[in-house]
């Protein structure tokens, strides 16, 4: 009985609340793996995976995006993953696209530092 009930619920949630609009509500109770699999939005599917240890899909998510803040959040992504020359490049396409970003430029600089 208890399983129709989730069941119901779940499909009710669904049938009122949008993809981004359920992805938010996972969000802010700190579940971060149901919010970025909920999540239409690449920015917020990005941010989720991130918050969830999830680097990796957090910087394919945020790739759907061509913006600086896009470039910069998959910078850090892949910063986190270890992955430190994919991360030099994502910060030069952020910076390309919003040149002198201090933040961006510091991180470019840790990333060159780790891969050495």
């Amino acid at each position: 009985m208890k399983i129709l009930a989730v069941t119901i619920a779940l499909t009710w949630t669904a049938l009122w609340l949008t993809p981004d609009q359920q992805g938010r509500r996972h969000f802010d109770r700190g579940e971060f793996r149901a919010a970025a699999q909920a999540f239409d939005d690449p920015m917020w599917q990005g941010t989720a995976w991130y918050r969830a240890g999830e680097f990796e899909k957090a910087a394919q998510a945020f790739a759907r995006r061509d913006n600086a803040e896009a470039h910069y959040n998959q910078g850090n992504a892949w910063l986190m993953h270890g992955k430190y020359q994919t991360a030099i490049g994502a910060y030069e396409r952020a910076l390309e696209q919003r040149p002198g970003w201090t933040e961006a430029i510091e991180n470019r600089d840790l990333a060159a530092a780790r891969a050495k």
